[in-house]
């Protein structure tokens, strides 16, 4: 488990997201990209990542592969 403290704002996390799912939700094991962080709660808003089609919803977008490595 990730210390809350060390997560950081533009980094993807495998995150359980089989809380309280309801409908369509994403549930299950999943990337996230953490896009917010309230510093005193340690609360984030995160994105959760697929490999599904992105013309299925109006709000889904496509993330290129970076071929730029990382050191």
């Amino acid at each position: 488990m990730t210390d809350p403290e060390d997560i950081q704002v533009g980094e993807i996390y495998l995150i359980n997201l089989n809380v309280d799912v309801i409908g369509h939700e994403q549930r299950g094991e999943r990337p996230t990209i953490v896009i917010a962080k309230h510093s005193e709660t340690s609360i984030c808003i995160v994105i959760p990542l697929t490999t599904q089609d992105v013309n299925r919803f109006s709000y889904t977008y496509l993330i290129k592969k970076n071929r730029q490595k990382w050191s």
